[in-house]
């Protein structure tokens, strides 16, 4: 599939995949994926190229603590930590940046609603380094996990990734 977007800097954003479907976490208390995709090797090699991963979903009506997380090439690039939310949602983008051939630089943000009746949205910040080898192909997924054994705890409602074209 291949859809350009422009992200409004002027560089054209091509759709590597799509999740259509809602998936949410197991009745366990282990980190589930919920969209994974693997991007092959070369689709990153010129410094300034990029990836942005987004993804958005909900939480179920329970007290239990949940967490959300990005990951590219087994690294952490977004998390929102352990969280309590109660009936909320949340929006996650994480964006990976070449600046030369074995180093990249991230940044990730989950965008945060603890419950329905909240009107003030939490963000949580994630950025740093990279060294991988995007000779390689290197997986790209969305992750969530249970504070307690609750099926359906956090549900990725869809999500996307995109690469700089």
């Amino acid at each position: 599939m291949t859809v350009a977007v422009n992200d409004g800097k002027g560089l054209a954003l091509r759709l590597v995949d799509a999740a259509l479907a809602s998936v949410g976490t197991d009745a366990a208390t282990t980190e589930k994926d919920l969209f994974s995709v693997s991007v092959k090797a070369g689709k990153i090699v010129r410094p300034r190229e990029r990836m942005v991963i987004r993804a958005w979903g909900t939480f179920a009506a329970t007290a239990d603590t949940k967490r959300i997380r990005a990951y590219f090439g087994g690294t952490v690039i977004a998390d929102s930590g352990a969280i309590a939310a109660n009936t909320g949602h949340w929006e996650l983008e994480a964006e990976v940046v070449l600046t030369d051939r074995l180093t990249q630089m991230y940044r990730g943000r989950v965008k945060v609603k603890t419950s329905v009746a909240t009107t003030i949205d939490t963000d949580y910040f994630t950025q740093g380094t990279l060294a991988l080898d995007e000779i390689t192909a290197l997986i790209a997924k969305v992750t969530g996990q249970n504070g307690a054994a609750t099926l359906n705890d956090a549900v990725l409602v869809g999500g996307t990734v995109e690469i700089s074209d």
